[in-house]
């Protein structure tokens, strides 16, 4: 099989909140945690980046880049980042 890079989407396979399924995607993809689950209940064979631990919850506190608590909220990682990054600049 060739691989023209590795996001072979498929049309064909829809979307599920916004995002292509059936590729493998990462918690940086993502706005929440609940949207990750979303997309990997319809996505359960492509949900090794976002349960990287296997306990059935996506981007999960002990997943890779999963959720954290950020200035007294929870968010994705890559969210608290950014949220720091934009007070910073404030």
């Amino acid at each position: 099989m060739d691989w023209a890079c590795s996001d072979n989407r498929n049309p064909a396979l829809g979307q599920t909140i916004g995002l292509p399924n059936g590729i493998f995607l990462a918690c940086y993809k993502f706005n929440s945690q609940s949207d990750t689950q979303i997309w990997l209940e319809a996505n359960p064979d492509f949900g090794q980046r976002v349960d990287t631990n296997s306990d059935g919850q996506a981007c999960g506190r002990e997943d890779y880049a999963g959720h954290i608590e950020c200035d007294g909220e929870v968010l994705l990682l890559h969210k608290c980042w950014s949220k720091r990054n934009s007070d910073e600049t404030r």
